[in-house]
Formats: C-alpha cells, sequence, structure tokens
C-alpha cells in the first residue's frame, strides 16, 4: 500500500511534463502558411442580429491535429446594437482594461507597442477546470477596416510561455497546456 501511494505523486508529475518538440513548431508554422491567407477579413457569418455573437470552428471543428500537438482556430463575429465603430474599437484596442474586463481569466495586461492599427500586447492568462494552467501570452493583432462600418481583427498568438510557482518556464516547456 505505501509503495502504491509513493509512486502516484511521481507518476502524475511525469505524465504532466512536456516539450515543444521542433516537428510540432514547423507543423504550426506550415498550417500557419495555409490558413493565414484564407484570413481575410470577409463577413464569415452573412447578417447578425443585434447583441448577437457567433462563435465558430476557422476550419472543420476548429481542432487541428499535428505532429504531437494540436491547433485550435476559431472566428467570431459580433454585432453591438445602439454602439458605434469608434466605441466598439475604443473598447477592444483598450488592452490595458483586459485584466478588469475579462478577470478571473486575465489578470494582467498591458501594451508592448502599438503603430497605427498594428498592435503587440502582453496578457497573463489563468484557466481553471480541474488543473490551474498560468500563461504569459504575447499576442501580434492587425486591425483592418472593411468599409461600410465594418471591422476586422486579426489576433495570433506570438509568445506563449507558462508559468510554474511564480516562475516563467523555458519556451516550448511545461505541463502541455500549451
Amino acid at each position: 500500500m505505501w509503495k502504491l501511494l509513493l509512486a502516484c505523486p511521481l507518476v502524475l508529475s511525469a505524465q504532466f511534463g512536456a516539450t515543444l518538440s521542433p516537428k510540432t513548431t514547423a507543423a504550426f508554422e506550415a498550417y500557419l502558411k495555409t490558413a493565414e491567407p484564407q484570413m481575410g477579413g470577409t463577413a464569415r457569418y452573412g447578417q447578425l442580429r443585434g447583441g448577437e455573437v457567433r462563435v465558430g470552428p476557422a476550419r472543420e471543428d476548429g481542432s487541428i491535429d499535428v505532429k504531437d500537438g494540436m491547433v485550435h482556430d476559431w472566428v467570431a463575429a459580433a454585432l453591438v446594437p445602439g454602439a458605434t465603430v469608434e466605441q466598439a474599437l475604443a473598447v477592444l484596442q483598450n488592452y490595458a482594461a483586459y485584466k478588469t474586463i475579462y478577470i478571473p481569466e486575465v489578470t494582467e495586461s498591458r501594451v508592448i507597442s502599438h503603430n497605427g492599427d498594428q498592435w503587440r500586447v502582453y496578457l497573463r492568462i489563468i484557466k481553471k477546470k480541474v488543473l490551474t494552467a498560468v500563461l504569459n501570452t504575447e499576442y501580434d493583432v492587425v486591425y483592418k477596416d472593411l468599409g461600410g462600418g465594418r471591422w476586422s481583427m486579426t489576433s495570433r498568438s506570438a509568445r506563449i510561455a507558462e508559468v510554474d510557482e511564480g516562475k516563467e518556464l523555458a519556451l516550448g516547456t511545461g505541463h502541455g497546456f500549451l
């Protein structure tokens, strides 16, 4: 009985360690080369009703298997009744406020750089389910005026690092949450 109790923590610890392989990184980059040209900012959902938010997979079921990993690719659209485009953009581009707007999942947020319609932003994200994952993330975000009061926003993760016991782990390592 004691052997089983002592062995379990070792098995669990080993089970949840992960390192991002070069093959997985290469598969993700190959996926981007095919997916990004198709992200032209065209209306995916047609006409939305006021207050409606639609979220769905960009392709198939939104999860694409790659060598030793999985890519999640989703698309969203929203129509906010009574709001102007300027008001919506003001909320979306107020990255410093994300830590209060999207609490409890976003605990830190700030703009790293901003040039015209291009932004680089930092978010610390906490996901709690059975286990807790803390991630330091950076995103390259591009806003594009499509005309007629319509805009697209493309947000691409540029850097994701897991945080364990308050310390950021080396990129591509962690417990397999990336």
